[in-house]
């Protein structure tokens, strides 16, 4: 039985070198070249009462947060991605980004109530400095994982934080491409960095965040949600057993 084991676990290195080896030959494209048609095409973005409804509605067993100005709390924007298809956890899903302005009052009822329920596992790409958890002020109790982990789990640990691009190729290793972040998105970073740092006022509704740099902010969560599914996928093909993706 142990000899059988341990043949298993050499298959399922090889295969997961496998694909570390192929994303890394791939011809490169930027996340928006590579990603950009299909979130415009399935996911949904959203805010208020009304968007925190339809998220309820949908009862989700785990989601994706991203963080705009982490370095304060609470930070300047907070997206939080589903997939709103019941059964579906590949590629084809449709999703729902909720993007929320915290208040001068903190967080809203609706997403704090979203990050204390132990039944909803928060997923981040939040590496070692933890700055959107921190940020949010995510207790250790609260039920929540990293991507970096999650993969560190899967394909090996590395010196240096992969980062939501590289993880992205690995989750999605049947791609054609190998994607990249976008040095132009440098300009969206600035916007809320702007914010946090007290150079402009923070905001009081999302109209005041350009169309672009909305939908950045939103697709970063929804690249979170991706890289998740895509690793359940891999976790899967290669019998890996890891309880964190509670599948």
């Amino acid at each position: 039985m142990k000899k059988g084991h341990a043949a298993a676990a050499t298959v399922a290195i090889a295969g997961l070198r496998d694909i570390l080896d192929a994303a890394n030959s791939k011809p490169t494209q930027t996340i928006e070249e590579a990603y950009g048609a299909h979130f415009d095409s399935t996911c949904s973005v959203m805010s208020g009462p009304e968007g925190w409804a339809k998220l309820w509605e949908m009862n989700p067993t785990y989601v994706a947060i991203d963080v705009e100005g982490n370095q304060v709390t609470p930070p300047v924007l907070v997206q939080v991605c589903i997939s709103t298809e019941h059964g579906h956890t590949d590629a084809s899903a449709r999703s729902l980004c909720l993007l929320e302005i915290p208040n001068s009052h903190g967080l809203s009822g609706d997403l704090r109530k979203l990050l204390r329920d132990p039944r909803i596992m928060k997923i981040f790409c939040d590496g070692t400095s933890g700055a959107d958890r921190r940020s949010l002020e995510i207790r250790v109790t609260d039920n929540h994982v990293d991507l970096e982990d999650i993969t560190a789990y899967l394909m090996g640990a590395t010196g240096v934080q992969r980062g939501l691009a590289r993880i992205l190729n690995l989750a999605w290793p049947q791609k054609a491409v190998r994607v990249t972040k976008d040095q132009r998105e440098k300009k969206s970073v600035f916007f809320f960095a702007a914010i946090e740092q007290g150079k402009k006022p923070r905001l009081k509704g999302l109209d005041e965040i350009p169309d672009r740099i909305r939908r950045y902010a939103a697709m970063d969560a929804w690249c979170t949600m991706m890289a998740y599914l895509g690793l359940r996928q891999v976790a899967q093909h290669e019998g890996k057993i890891v309880p964190v993706l509670m599948i």
